[in-house]
């Protein structure tokens, strides 16, 4: 309906080993326990979901967000439309170079921001009209 492709991630939480599995095929999650040691780690995609959480509360959705320009084809760009009446604008940039790229809206009349973003960084883009 909103042009969007969803996941879940099949485990939130695991023991060291990637367990506990039946079928003995350990996996990933974005947080690890040691039971022995009553610690627990977080992994990196556990801060790159929270990202996305703090950014896009429940009832956001996707509107169509053309790419203006950019520099590269590594990067991947989405807009969200929020229930406080919000535009999120989420650029990830995978490539090893900066991306010079132009985010305009024409809702609120053409208004534009210009800017860079670093390599290997997930950078959001908030404003209110």
């Amino acid at each position: 309906m909103h042009h969007v492709i969803g996941w879940t991630d099949w485990n939130m939480v695991l023991d060291l080993q990637g367990g506990p599995s039946w079928a003995k095929n350990w996996q990933d999650a974005p947080i690890l326990v040691d039971p022995d040691k009553h610690a627990y780690y977080r992994q990196p995609h556990f801060y790159g979901m929270a990202h996305y959480a703090k950014f896009l509360p429940p009832g956001s959705v996707r509107v169509d967000s053309q790419q203006i320009s950019r520099n590269n084809t590594n990067a991947q760009i989405g807009a969200f439309r929020t229930p406080n009446n919000s535009t999120v604008v989420v650029i990830v940039n995978k490539d090893e170079k900066d991306i010079e790229l132009t985010i305009e809206d024409t809702k609120i009349g053409g208004k534009s921001l210009k800017t860079t973003t670093a390599p290997k960084t997930i950078e959001t883009y908030v404003y209110f009209d």
